[in-house]
């Protein structure tokens, strides 16, 4: 933040003009103390002259001895005198710099509290401002981003339940008389500047507040493990160490794997942000993981290389939505209550499952418009699934699971059907144009009605060697 910063140089200047006042004072009587230890040299020189002279007189002597025996007395008296002055002077000095940095010090403490207050008020304006008309609640929602930066640490988990009570606002859908302006207070317009300033308080409070929590735990269990002071120095260096050498050995490999071991102390019902409205949002590349959204509107929300590890999407309303590029798991996935026209282009779900988890012949899973172009899809599972004018252009399907899946205006454009599985499934105004390995998919049972693409003598041939079942209209 930069008040803190010119703080800091404000306080690096007067500590450096300190330290500097108190050397010119020690060096300015140490150098002189110097230079009068030089002056008894010549008169030294001279004694010795006197003494070697054949003609001295021994009275003479005597008292040029006693003199000299007098100057050095008064020299090394002196030069006491000069040590007890300076280190009188030095200590004088260090008590002025000390009492300057005592000043200091509670100048800044006192800015520190009043920056305290201002910030406390700014805060309390913000929310009194999300209370007010839509104007003020836009501006009020702008504003708590401020909280989100260093320095607000105390406000993450604040601004974070204020952006999702905020969201649970009700969604008026739009109509003839209402086409997405509404001006009420009771009800938020699905596309406003209000729900998207707020979904970017959501989306940036939310890794905030988690990274809070996983410290939290980390510090209590930390507390569990007290060992004694020498010990815990040494297992901390040591652990520092070994951290440093595992990160710098694994690093390319596997960058996210100490970060994922750290989100497993975070456990998603502790932020709850069920039932959120964030339709018609923009929020690109939010980091969502483990992130409790169950009964939410996510309803044409721009999701792009997203992240939802282990976030739980249960009874979502995910309408709509682009999900190209984002990080998600199937089996969270499947558990939304809608999933109609979601883009999943150009994905990875080799293997996943979308099929029902439930016993067979309930609750099976309902695809309809969904996007899968160019999608990596080996090996998915799709058994007894209804899919409804899904897109598979372009996309991976060997070794698919069709089996008693009912496809309904599916799009098989170009696709490689090598391995697919259509065995008992129902297959109305399917697109096959220029498919490829259309005889090396098994047919069994698979009942065709209206597919596009293959003409007469083709449909006869899987008809005849594939075991599947024309049904002319």
């Amino acid at each position: 933040m930069r008040w803190r910063k010119r703080d800091v140089r404000k306080a690096g200047i007067a500590l450096a003009g300190m330290l500097l006042l108190l050397v010119l004072i020690v060096w300015v009587p140490v150098s002189a103390a110097d230079a009068y230890e030089v002056t008894p040299g010549p008169a030294t020189s001279v004694t010795a002259t006197v003494q070697a002279s054949p003609t001295a007189d021994t009275t003479m002597t005597a008292l040029q001895e006693e003199k000299l025996r007098q100057d050095i007395n008064q020299s090394q008296h002196s030069l006491h005198n000069l040590f007890w002055n300076g280190l009188t002077a030095f200590i004088s000095a260090l008590l002025v710099v000390l009492g300057g940095l005592l000043g200091f010090a509670r100048w800044l403490r006192e800015q520190g509290i009043g920056r305290e207050k201002r910030d406390e008020d700014r805060f309390q304006s913000a929310i009194q401002g999300l209370g007010g008309n839509r104007g003020q609640k836009i501006g009020g929602a702008v504003m708590l981003r401020t909280f989100l930066l260093p320095g607000y640490e105390k406000y993450y988990s604040q601004v974070f339940d204020l952006a999702v009570v905020n969201l649970r606002t009700p969604v008026e859908p739009a109509s003839e008389d209402n086409p997405g302006n509404d001006t009420s207070d009771n009800f938020e317009p699905p596309n406003s500047q209000l729900r998207q300033a707020l979904s970017v308080l959501f989306k940036e409070a939310f890794p905030l507040v988690r990274e809070q929590y996983i410290k939290r735990k980390e510090e209590q269990q930390r507390a569990k493990q007290r060992v004694p002071l020498t010990l815990a120095f040494l297992k901390g260096l040591f652990t520092k160490m070994f951290r440093w050498f595992v990160r710098w050995l694994v690093r390319r490999q596997d960058p996210d794997r100490l970060s994922e071991k750290r989100l497993n102390l975070f456990k998603s019902t502790s932020l709850d942000a069920s039932d959120v409205k964030l339709d018609k949002t923009f929020l690109y590349e939010a980091d969502l993981r483990k992130a409790y959204l169950r009964s939410a509107s996510l309803r044409s929300v721009r999701l792009e290389h997203a992240d939802f590890g282990s976030a739980n999407l249960e009874g979502a309303d995910l309408e709509e939505v682009d999900l190209r590029g984002a990080s998600l798991e199937v089996e969270k996935l499947i558990k939304a209550r809608c999933l109609k026209g979601v883009n999943l282009s150009e994905q990875n779900f080799e293997g996943k499952s979308f099929s029902s988890p439930t016993k067979v012949g309930q609750g099976q899973i309902t695809l309809e418009r969904v996007q899968f172009e160019s999608a990596k899809l080996s090996r998915a599972q799709f058994y007894q699934s209804t899919l409804i004018n899904v897109n598979f252009k372009g996309a991976e399907l060997e070794g698919v699971n069709f089996q008693s899946a009912t496809l309904t205006g599916v799009d098989l454009t170009g696709v490689d059907l090598e391995g697919v599985h259509f065995e008992d499934a129902i297959l109305t105004g399917v697109d096959l144009t220029d498919v490829r390995n259309l005889y090396k998919a098994t047919w069994n049972k698979a009942k065709l009605k209206g597919v596009k693409g293959q003409n007469e003598e083709q449909l006869k041939t899987l008809n005849k060697e594939k075991g599947a079942i024309i049904i002319n209209e």
